[in-house]
């Protein structure tokens, strides 16, 4: 199966997609040409550049994806030469606190930026300026000195019976399987920008909390987002019974945050595979769910030397 994945859309089975064109270079002065390309195509001066962090360790964050006009790369692809240019000394950010359960709140993390880069397996890491006293997803970017990407609210809410028989159905329909759904977290959040909180919900097979021996025909992880108005749910993640959705991964809802800066949130997940861990971006348009960025299974994790060889 190709490393993107489908995107559901219950009614209909419908696979959210849309083609975006390529943004252009701004006008410039003499000669009269293109800005000369750097790193994975971006454009040199073009602004604002923005970077998904990884605060995993107390002194750096790794750099997950470089956004550029809204598209979103990986940074191996981008290049070292953005990369530098994103963690510039003295850059802020702003952890963006991950779901958490109702009720609960989470202290905000702020900090700058050291301007060091490192690379390692085609990951690049940034130092902090720093220790930082927690880990997460985080933002930086050129558009403004000293201003910051900011998480929007991700707020704990009741598992309600409605919430279940969502989730049973977004099963029966996708999979020809009955099942009831567990639950794991609920949220309130306004994805596509109209002032209405949507339901997001986490639901997970309580097997797959750990490594099952062997895959069974009940087991699922999802993401299902239920509009806040009339519609159809939409949902991504796994489904074994299908065949659409059967690639293992198990899926859990970190935060929202506009890191495109866009004026619309993204959905970032966090993946679990048999290669290890994976970063996931969608978009919620009110009606399905797009998928913007996925990074390489078992990120941050470099092979052991001689991995693979015969």
């Amino acid at each position: 199966m190709p490393a993107w994945r489908k995107t559901g859309w219950l009614a209909l089975g419908f696979l959210a997609c849309s083609k975006r064109s390529e943004p252009q270079p701004a006008p410039q002065p003499l000669p009269p040409k293109p800005s000369p390309v750097i790193g994975g195509g971006l454009r040199a001066g073009r602004l604002p550049l923005a970077a998904l962090l990884d605060v995993q360790a107390e002194n750096e964050a790794m750099v997950v994806a470089v956004v550029n006009g809204g598209a979103w790369q990986a940074a191996a692809v981008a290049g070292k030469e953005v990369v530098a240019r994103l963690a510039r000394r003295g850059a802020a950010y702003q952890l963006f606190p991950a779901g958490a359960a109702e009720g609960t709140g989470t202290s905000t993390v702020k900090g700058t930026l050291d301007g060091k880069v490192r690379e390692e397996c085609a990951d690049f890491f940034v130092e902090l300026a720093a220790p930082a006293t927690a880990q997460g997803f985080a933002a930086v970017n050129t558009a403004d000195e000293g201003e910051v990407v900011v998480a929007g609210p991700l707020q704990g809410a009741k598992i309600e019976q409605r919430d279940v028989v969502a989730v049973a159905t977004v099963i029966e329909r996708a999979a020809k399987i009955k099942i009831k759904p567990r639950i794991e977290r609920a949220y309130h959040v306004d994805l596509d920008g109209n002032g209405k909180p949507e339901t997001v919900l986490q639901a997970t097979h309580p097997d797959l909390l750990g490594d099952p021996a062997k895959y069974k025909r009940q087991y699922y992880s999802l993401v299902v987002v239920i509009p806040d108005g009339d519609g159809q749910p939409a949902f991504t993640g796994y489904l074994q019974a299908s065949r659409d959705w059967a690639e293992f991964e198990v899926l859990s809802v970190d935060s929202v945050a506009d890191v495109d800066r866009d004026g619309k949130r993204e959905l970032l997940l966090r993946a679990r595979h048999v290669e290890g861990w994976q970063t996931q971006v969608f978009r919620y348009d009110g009606k399905a769910l797009k998928e913007l960025f996925r990074s390489v299974g078992g990120e941050g994790e470099c092979p052991e030397a001689g991995a693979g060889s015969e």
